[in-house]
């Protein structure tokens, strides 16, 4: 019997279209895996619009991305600022503005106020707005700002905020009375 020499052959169709199937899956899972560790970075966050954001509080990990996404300011609205935040931002070079809120209860119209004054600023921009889980005292600020800057109906306002879990009384009144505040500015 004559030994012949093995030639190596292509793999089969079907191997490489398994092959091709697991790479495509890889790359599509590769940037769901960072988005998952930004999320957990920066719980809640949102894109409200270009160069305004809002999340719950960020790890130090968060404020790197958010720096990276361009951020110059962060407003904190907890009633403590935390002290890793205020480190890390320091080093980051990011601009903090303490606007203290009392978490339980809806935010007076002249916290909002203030918070509104930074977000317009467009030299402190990009900015990204954040409280402890980016809910309440976020989501009251947010709606305010869509309905003062981007010409939002306030019920409109208000359903987009339940919708990012927003649960402190009645924010469509507060954003009627915002409202009528500013145009008396």
């Amino acid at each position: 019997m004559v030994e012949r020499e093995l030639i190596p052959q292509p793999p089969p169709r079907r191997a490489r279209a398994i092959v091709r199937s697991l790479l495509v899956a890889a790359l599509a899972v590769a940037p769901a895996a960072s988005f998952e560790a930004t999320h957990a970075a920066l719980p809640n966050f949102v894109e409200v619009s270009p160069g305004i954001f809002r999340s719950g509080q960020p790890t130090p990990e968060g404020l790197r991305a958010v720096r990276k996404r361009g951020v110059r300011t962060v407003i904190v609205l907890r009633e403590e600022m935390p002290e890793d935040e205020r480190q890390e931002a320091a080093r980051l070079g990011l601009q903090l503005v303490h606007v203290p809120m009392d978490g339980t209860h809806m935010p007076s119209i002249e916290e909002v106020d203030k918070a509104l004054d930074v977000i317009r600023d467009s030299s402190k921009q990009p900015v990204l707005v954040h409280c402890r889980h980016g809910e309440d005292r976020t989501g009251a600020v947010i709606a305010a700002y869509r309905v003062v800057v981007n010409g939002w109906d306030p019920a409109a306002a208000e359903r987009e905020a339940r919708e990012l879990r927003f649960n402190l009384g009645n924010l469509k009144e507060f954003l009627v009375r915002f409202q009528e505040h500013e145009r008396r500015r």
